[in-house]
């Protein structure tokens, strides 16, 4: 008895409930406030309805996805008292002078660091070239020669591989994850990151302040600060309603001397490595990359610090110059909120559509909008083999059921899809025609391809590409393959309470 009030009162003195409750009562104060004023007379609620109508004419006219407009519309017409004030404070993006300015600058640097380092400009494959073109345009991110690559996978493997580079380390390590979770794996990756500070290694690390919410002890950031670790946070959480909320940095990146860089689905969590089970087996990827390449995740891991922290290191100093002698070109790219375009699902909807003979994907949530749910149809309409792998055993019940709310539009186009029946498919990777391919730790839903910062690896005519294709027939062949008449059976109550989920699926 004594045991479980201790856990009570700990649970109840946690940073997740003090936060989280905070929160709830700010909305609760806020509905009642609204309704309250709403309830005086028709004269406010005529006024709210009006507010309301301007607001959703505002939004038809912002650069937004549409889904995303619907989503709002309906939400601020149908409660036009909390409708309008939920939009103002999680619907828009919206960023201060000084980040616009700091955001421009970071931009001119991109085109400075692009234009020291060209990398690959030209490459036959007509294919290939517009979506080099448009990386560049976009992010200023050249493409590589130069770069090994491997395929860490089941993610078990990434964990050996990391912490063999990280007792090289000469120079410095850079971590960057959503989620850095207290446990064996993270106490093996402190222990070696304390013997490298004794040798004078640098060692920098970025977490996300909300994906590290229940994971993190009091004091974490504290001591290792102390321990000589410099640490940033994004976006520190603060129990007051805004728009920040939304965002979060969803990379996970490691990099050592800038020689070896990793990126993927896998957080530092023991789940990531099944040393802890809590939705099955947990099925994930990652890609070790070496040589000129590494560059590109070292200006990612720069530009984030320097977005939180706002001091700038100057990336010639992380510079390795490190070169492998290897086949295809890699190109490293990241994705933000705030860089005015959808790069990674453009990035996915011009390698879909430029396949010729099959498209495979793995995601964890499938939650797509108009336009790569009508890319990923025609190509399968068009002959292409699409298959999409996502998991058995979801780790969000209702994130699940919104996935397979997609299922029959998809079925009755002709995409196969597959559930990972021994648990959870965490991995994110697209590949085709075993020439192109796509890794990172985006996933196919709206919250990684409109708020969240990603980071991806796009491959053209590596070895990595194969493999990437071999691993995803591995997991086809340890799935159910879902049919028509299957999705026809879901009970009636269940398809409109998804239905309405489904219209809302842009903001959750």
């Amino acid at each position: 008895m004594l045991n479980i009030l201790k856990k009570i009162l700990k649970f109840l003195l946690s940073r997740v409930f003090i936060i989280s409750f905070l929160l709830f009562l700010q909305i609760v104060i806020l509905v009642v406030v609204v309704f309250k004023i709403g309830s005086q007379g028709i004269i406010y609620y005529i006024i709210f309805s009006v507010i309301g109508s301007l607001f959703a004419f505002s939004i038809l006219n912002r650069d937004f996805n549409p889904a995303y407009k619907i989503s709002w519309i309906i939400a601020i017409l149908a409660v036009p008292f909390i409708g309008v004030i939920f939009y103002a404070m999680f619907g828009r993006i919206k960023l201060s002078k000084k980040t616009q300015k700091r955001i421009s600058k970071m931009k001119e640097d991109d085109i400075e660091f692009y234009n020291e380092n060209p990398g690959v400009k030209e490459f036959s494959n007509s294919d290939h070239q517009k979506i080099y073109n448009y990386l560049v345009n976009t992010t200023s991110m050249p493409a590589w020669n130069n770069t090994e690559t491997t395929i860490l996978s089941p993610g078990e493997k990434f964990f050996p591989s990391l912490l063999e580079e990280l007792r090289n380390a000469q120079r410095y390590i850079f971590l960057e994850f959503f989620i850095i979770a207290e446990g064996k794996m993270w106490n093996q990756i402190h222990k070696i990151l304390l013997e490298k500070i004794a040798q004078g290694v640098e060692v920098r690390i970025i977490y996300d302040d909300f994906g590290c919410l229940k994971y993190m002890n009091r004091g974490f950031k504290k001591r290792l600060t102390e321990e000589g670790i410099k640490i940033a946070t994004f976006n520190p959480l603060v129990p007051v309603l805004s728009i920040s909320l939304n965002y979060r940095d969803h990379r996970k990146i490691a990099i050592v001397d800038g020689k070896v860089g990793w990126t993927g689905g896998m957080n530092i969590g023991d789940e990531y490595i099944n040393e802890k089970e809590v939705f099955g087996y947990w099925k994930d990827t990652m890609i070790k990359v070496e040589g000129e390449a590494v560059l590109g995740f070292v200006n990612l891991f720069l530009q984030m610090w320097e977005t939180c922290t706002e001091e700038k290191l100057d990336y010639r100093h992380y510079q390795a110059n490190y070169y492998i002698a290897s086949k295809g070109t890699v190109q490293v790219f990241g994705d933000s909120p705030f860089d005015g375009y959808l790069v990674t699902e453009t990035v996915y909807m011009k390698l879909i559509s430029s396949a010729k003979k099959y498209v495979y994907i793995n995601t964890p949530y499938l939650i797509l909008d108009n336009e790569i749910m009508t890319t990923i149809k025609n190509a399968a309409l068009s002959g292409i083999d699409v298959r999409i792998i996502v998991p058995h055993i979801p780790d969000k019940r209702m994130v699940f059921w919104i996935t397979q709310a997609h299922y029959y539009e998809l079925l009755m186009a002709g995409v196969k899809i597959y559930e990972y029946t021994p648990g959870f498919i965490h991995s994110k990777a697209i590949v085709a025609d075993d020439s192109w391919a796509v890794i990172g730790s985006a996933n196919l839903d709206f919250r990684s391809l409109y708020l969240h910062f990603e980071s991806s690896c796009l491959l053209y005519e590596t070895d990595s590409v194969v493999e990437i294709r071999k691993d995803i027939i591995s997991e086809i062949e340890k799935s159910e393959l879902i049919t028509i008449e299957k999705c026809k059976k879901t009970n009636i109550f269940k398809r409109i309470f998804v239905g309405i989920l489904r219209a809302f699926a842009p903001m959750m």
